[in-house]
């Protein structure tokens, strides 16, 4: 199947306007009714259809609340869950877009970021503390994840500390990944948009046994992004093989996988004077250099085993490993100009490495006490986070002019190498959580959490470096010392 889509999304403030129209068009009214009372009386109705609606955009029930699959209507916490299809629909393709569906949540993100942030509640959501794939933690800065490889995203505003350990105040975004699936499909895809963008997909799943115990899936995207500046500009590859194999009846194991690469272009700055007084600029000028870039990658693997003791008691046993990266050379404006546009020019270098090993063991289960049926859930986790982190160099180019300035203006001047800065983060933890149900109406959530936590700097790692304007040959570094 191929498909052809178009960036240009639904205006929701459109929708909303005409939301009371609609409804009042669908209900019948005694003007647009009236008929021969007399007549309408003398008629027999042999028959009565009741047509009713489904939650078409709605999944029925989640874990990402309290760990235990229930009924989203039941959860006794607020939550928001953006389905695929609701994605497809609006144009959803990045944490951003899905995050402003929430309630008091906002994207915070620039158009060509090459991190993702988010603000829930009026809280940031933390970049090592409220992002999780499959439920478990990821590191932000460098992920790079292609949203046509997630089937629902589902955000948990409040804290959920008692399930995740560290969390955030505000909010926790969790994407559930695309699975293999029995039935044999292959979709292909392409995206155009504004700004010269487009997207090419390949989306292929299917049985690859003839029981249909073993299943596999294949997902490859390529996006290209321009901007209304020149130069500036987007690109991202992604490969995703996944497999599903049932053992048994009762017992699932699932492998999943990606390898994304990203490349960014973007400019910093802005056009205001040493009075706050806005520059006439072109749109179109590019307050960087050709040569700047930021290079981002990023590999996951997780591996989940489920089994089904009975209706009653669930076992999950998942283990994931991440590894992601960024190599960022940026030229940048920094502060304000002239009443001529002059202002002072930078580069930006900064190299990092991210990874997680993280395994996680999840009991949960239903029970009979007091005469009704209550939930229970048993967790025990453990993530080792290593970031390796020279930090970054920030070096003087010189004066440009923001009205005049051209990308092919300034050579790029040779890196200047840190010594690595790296420092090993462990968390080890237990929880339970109980949900307690005394009516049909009234539900008790409690639970508690141990967790552990050890921060170990390692080398002798130098935090930055400064090259100093005002005098040539003066570099000021400051460093910390690490054993």
């Amino acid at each position: 199947m191929l498909n052809v889509r178009s960036l240009a999304r639904p205006d929701l403030t459109i929708v909303t306007r005409l939301l009371p129209a609609i409804l009042a068009l669908s209900i019948p009214t005694t003007g647009l009714f009236a008929q021969d009372t007399k007549s309408s009386a003398k008629e027999e109705v042999d028959e009565i259809i009741v047509i009713g609606a489904k939650r078409k955009f709605a999944p029925s029930d989640s874990s990402a609340a309290t760990k235990i699959r229930m009924d989203v209507f039941d959860t006794p916490q607020s939550l928001t869950i953006v389905s695929r299809e609701l994605m497809n629909i609006l144009g959803a393709d990045s944490y951003g877009d899905v995050a402003s569906l929430a309630p008091n949540t906002l994207d915070n993100d620039r158009d060509l970021s090459m991190f993702f942030d988010a603000v829930a509640r009026g809280f940031h959501v933390d970049f090592r503390q409220g992002y999780k794939v499959n439920s478990v933690p990821i590191i932000n800065e460098g992920f790079v994840i292609d949203f046509d490889l997630v089937e629902r995203a589902e955000l948990v505003r409040g804290p959920s500390s008692i399930l995740y350990g560290q969390s955030d105040y505000g909010s926790t975004l969790n994407l559930q990944l695309k699975k293999p699936q029995a039935q044999q499909q292959t979709i292909g895809e392409v995206t155009l948009g504004a700004h010269q963008k487009y997207k090419l997909l390949v989306d292929t799943t299917g049985a690859l046994s003839d029981s249909e115990r073993l299943r596999g899936r294949l997902i490859l995207a390529h996006e290209d992004t321009e901007h209304a500046q020149d130069i500036a500009s987007r690109e991202t590859t992604t490969v995703a093989p996944s497999l599903s194999y049932d053992i048994d009846d009762d017992t699932t194991i699932d492998v999943t996988a990606f390898h994304s690469e990203r490349t960014v272009k973007e400019s910093w700055g802005v056009a205001l004077t040493d009075t706050f007084e806005l520059l006439p600029v072109d749109k179109e000028r590019y307050f960087s250099t050709d040569w700047g870039r930021s290079i981002q990658r990023t590999t996951y693997v997780q591996a989940n085993l489920l089994h089904e003791f009975n209706e009653d008691l669930n076992l999950s046993v998942a283990g994931a490993y991440s590894d992601s990266a960024y190599d960022w050379r940026e030229p940048y404006v920094w502060g304000l100009a002239s009443a001529s546009g002059d202002v002072d020019f930078w580069d930006y270098n900064a190299e990092r490495e991210l990874k997680i090993w993280t395994a996680n063991t999840t009991l949960s289960g239903s029970f009979d006490a007091f005469g009704g049926k209550h939930e229970f859930m048993l967790d025990a986790f453990y993530r080792h986070n290593r970031d390796d982190n020279p930090c970054c160099y920030f070096g003087y180019l010189g004066t440009i002019n923001l009205l005049s300035h051209e990308p092919t203006g300034f050579p790029m001047p040779p890196a200047v190498g840190l010594p690595v800065n790296s420092q090993d983060e462990k968390d080890l933890g237990f929880g339970g959580l109980l949900l307690l149900h005394p009516s049909d109406r009234l539900t008790i959530m409690a639970g508690a959490r141990w967790t552990r936590y050890e921060n170990t700097p390692r080398g002798a790692g130098g935090w930055f470096g400064l090259t100093d304007k005002y005098a040539d040959d003066t570099v000021l570094s400051i460093r910390s010392a690490r054993t």
